[in-house]
């Protein structure tokens, strides 16, 4: 629940604006029949100021508060989604699939795509450094790495 508005007494809640506050309609009230006359009395207005520079330091305040907050809540809400990835991917469709079934896909993958010649980038490669389960499969089929491929370079 939020706290009251210290003057209105009114909570500013998402559903409902900020109320627009009376402290500057006090000082409106006693300096507007002084300046009918043209004499302004400088107690009044030096009391309103004071009055309205406390009002914006408090509300700077409060920006720089929630400011501070919303920096936490952005990372606190990374966390969760990250969090929340994580554990999405433990039931994706591919955690079902048995060690020998992506076996044989990651062979035929190699299969497909044996036009790779750099072996930093081959398909054995990138397999084995997708998780850790992958890196298992991969590095147990000796299939995956029956292939040698030898880049001649050039002799200058």
């Amino acid at each position: 629940m939020s706290n009251p508005c210290l003057y209105c007494g009114l909570c500013a809640t998402p559903s409902q604006p900020l109320h627009s506050h009376s402290i500057y309609q006090h000082f409106d009230d006693k300096i507007k029949p002084i300046l009918s006359g043209h004499h302004i009395e400088t107690s009044i207005v030096k009391s309103a100021i004071l009055t309205i520079e406390g009002h914006l330091q408090s509300i700077d305040d409060q920006l720089n508060h929630l400011e501070v907050l919303r920096t936490r809540l952005l990372a606190e809400r990374s966390h969760a989604a990250a969090e929340l990835a994580k554990y999405h991917s433990f039931i994706a469709p591919i955690q079902q699939l048995p060690n020998e079934i992506l076996s044989e896909i990651f062979l035929f993958a190699c299969t497909v795509m044996s036009d790779s010649v750099d072996i930093v980038s081959g398909v054995p490669w990138v397999l084995s450094h997708v998780c850790s389960l992958w890196r298992s499969i991969c590095l147990s089929s000796p299939h995956l790495w029956s292939t040698i491929i030898i880049v001649p370079t050039s002799s200058t």
